[in-house]
């Protein structure tokens, strides 16, 4: 119970972000990388 109530509170600061916000992000760093 203990284990997993301390992975419960790492998660809460890890930043999760889908495929897709990862994807705009990157297509924003070169389209700033190219112009």
């Amino acid at each position: 119970k203990r284990s997993s109530e301390l992975i419960r509170s790492d998660s809460k600061q890890v930043e999760v972000i889908t495929f897709d916000e990862l994807f705009k992000k990157v297509e924003m760093l070169t389209a700033l990388l190219e112009s």
